[in-house]
């Protein structure tokens, strides 16, 4: 086997550990009571750390598989196909933008920020119907702000625990070797 074939075998081994870790990971999902949606977890953190170490082309691709895989095993369901691809593939997709940047904190505030974006889509497009719901003790007529005050919590808490697990471990991480030597 040349030595290009062996450095991509270890690439797909590692995108697929980093799936199963982040899998693993879902049971840990904590909800809160003041959390209208979404739950507080470390999902990102296995899922930023490949993509820092791979490229973003690697991290998103890692980042739908995971998302799709996500759906299938811990899902309690969504509205249709669009709503799974938002919510699941194209959110955890865009975990794997942070592959475009070299340090942990700038990868992991834009994934956040993209991860929220698909949401935000989601919430204005998909989830207009519940607009008129009330979210922490405020009506929300516009889906615009629906979808900000829904996701915005979960997601923004998610990207600080992440960026500050990302930002421990970038050191111990630079030492393990990305290629066969």
């Amino acid at each position: 086997m040349n030595k290009k074939l062996k450095e991509r075998l270890l690439i797909v081994c590692e995108c697929g550990i980093t799936v199963a870790l982040a899998l693993a990971l879902c049971p840990l999902e904590l909800d809160f009571a003041w959390l209208q949606g979404g739950g507080i977890d470390i999902l990102m953190v296995p899922l930023v750390i490949l993509a820092l170490r791979r490229g973003a082309g690697w991290g998103i691709a890692t980042g739908a598989t995971f998302g799709i895989l996500k759906y299938l095993l811990w899902s309690s369901g969504g509205y249709g196909i669009p709503s799974i691809l938002l919510d699941y593939v194209l959110a955890y997709a865009a975990v794997g933008t942070a592959g475009f940047f070299k340090k942990g904190i700038t990868g992991t505030a834009v994934a956040t920020g993209v991860r929220f974006i698909v949401h935000f889509i989601s919430g204005v497009t998909i989830y207009a119907i519940t607009a008129s719901e009330t979210v922490y003790g405020i009506t929300t007529a516009s889906p615009f702000i629906y979808s900000i005050v829904y996701n915005a919590p979960y997601v923004l808490a998610n990207g600080i625990i992440c960026a500050v697990i990302v930002v421990l471990l970038e050191k111990p991480m630079s030492k393990i070797p990305k290629n066969f030597k």
